[in-house]
């Protein structure tokens, strides 16, 4: 219940900074391909994993402001844009390899 709660809090703000990104960046997000995590814990946190989740704790939902979170939103989808967690998974892959 209280997840659905937050995902209903999460997901305008989502779309609106998808809309954004889509706008300025010729990206191709989708909100229904992005996928939301919401962490039990009281550290305000963020970190974007793989191609397509976003992990947030509850935190950082229930200290920032909406215009705080759509920021928070867009630096993680700025880091799915680039692909920064299969890029950092392939170089500590090499690293440990050699």
């Amino acid at each position: 219940v209280a997840i659905n709660r937050e995902r209903q809090m999460v997901n305008p703000l989502l779309l609106e900074v998808i809309n954004l990104a889509n706008q300025k960046h010729s990206s191709d997000f989708q909100i229904d391909k992005i996928n939301i995590l919401i962490v039990d814990s009281k550290l305000p946190y963020s970190q974007a994993m793989g191609f397509n989740i976003i992990i947030l704790t509850d935190g950082i939902l229930k200290n920032a402001t909406d215009e705080e979170l759509k920021a928070v939103l867009a630096y993680e989808l700025g880091h799915l844009y680039h692909k920064d967690s299969a890029i950092l998974s392939a170089i500590i892959f090499v690293y440990i390899k050699f």
